[in-house]
């Protein structure tokens, strides 16, 4: 993944979970819940959202449209290590004990 910082360009290889799988894993929660239907029930999914508060205090939010495998199906990594620079996989102390990397963001904010 390759990104923009304030110090310049950046590119990372990250491993971890699917965003989507981690929210539909029946151990981490119980998968997606229906949410307000109002007036249309009609893919009513689409006004749902993840919101992720970070202890860094940043936070991001990711539209459920955005990650939803029928519609934009974008995989939204929950990085827990990366690739060093000696080429071994390495935790993200550092960085948190996780990141979200949103493949297709031009910062590395999110």
């Amino acid at each position: 993944m390759s990104f923009q910082t304030g110090s310049g360009p950046r590119t990372e290889t990250y491993y971890g979970v699917p965003l989507w799988e981690l929210i539909n894993n029946p151990k981490a929660g119980g998968g997606l819940k229906p949410g307000n239907s109002g007036v249309n029930s009609k893919n009513s999914f689409l006004r749902q959202y993840v919101l992720v508060d970070a202890t860094d205090c940043y936070g991001a939010v990711v539209a459920i449209g955005e990650i939803q495998p029928n519609f934009e199906g974008k995989t939204v990594l929950v990085a827990f290590a990366k690739k060093g620079s000696d080429g071994k996989v390495v935790p993200l102390t550092d960085e948190g004990f996780a990141r979200l990397v949103v493949p297709g963001d031009k910062a590395g904010g999110r």
